[in-house]
């Protein structure tokens, strides 16, 4: 098939006019500043937020500790809502039985538990869990004091 070089030219001067057109549009824009940084601001706001931001309903999870009442620190991962605010409250000092119920985004893939136990009973028993919303067993572990009375013992899950 030979070439058409006639519709090649109408093609080439219908690119250059509607460029013409936008090189004037955009000489006018930025002749009135105003018009100019107002339609900026819109296209930056536009492309920067989103109809959704991303951040998934959720799950919950709950901290068990039970064994012999004792003084003990626990640390754990706490509830995070916004994945740009991640709270400092982790730590507690805490007498079992004792359990805390935790939300965390979509976007958390595990949860840490961890538990110190520094002047207990020696041979005490200890057990450690994290449970989902319905109460079933996603991870646990036991762990007995020292000859001291010390023990620490430390779980994670991960989704």
């Amino acid at each position: 098939m030979p070439l058409n070089y006639s519709r090649i030219n109408a093609i080439f001067h219908l690119t250059i006019r509607n460029s013409t057109m936008i090189s004037t549009t955009l000489a006018a824009l930025f002749r009135n500043r105003s018009v100019f940084f107002v339609l900026t601001l819109f296209c930056l706001t536009a492309l920067s937020c989103s109809k959704d931001s991303g951040v998934g309903s959720g799950f919950q999870v709950t901290y068990v500790l039970e064994g012999p009442a004792v003084v003990a620190q626990v640390q754990y991962t706490p509830t995070i809502t916004d994945p740009y605010n991640i709270p400092d409250e982790y730590e507690e000092t805490v007498t079992p039985p004792w359990r805390k119920t935790v939300s965390l985004i979509e976007e958390v893939r595990g949860a840490g538990f961890s538990v110190s136990i520094d002047e207990g009973k020696p041979g005490a028993t200890y057990k450690i869990s994290i449970l989902d919303k319905d109460g079933d067993m996603l991870e646990s572990a036991e762990f007995a004091l020292d000859s001291d009375g010390y023990g620490v013992q430390l779980i994670n899950y991960y989704r």
